[in-house]
């Protein structure tokens, strides 16, 4: 019984770490993309903002 027990907990430690090896991975994945698009979107976002900043000097100007 003993030998039995110690083979299955082999067995599913060999199970287990792909499994949690994979889903971490595909984690960090997810978070490096999602951290990459945030980026992209708030350098965006500075450029509009820039630029709206930059047309209403020149509205304000140019009168």
């Amino acid at each position: 019984m003993n030998k039995k027990f110690k083979i299955l907990i082999i067995i599913l430690i060999l199970i287990l770490i792909p499994v949690i090896y994979f889903t971490a991975t595909t984690l960090s994945n997810q978070m490096e993309q999602n951290n990459f698009y945030e980026t992209i979107k708030n350098v965006s976002n500075a450029e509009n903002n820039s630029d709206k900043g930059a047309a209403e000097f020149i509205q304000n100007n140019s009168e």
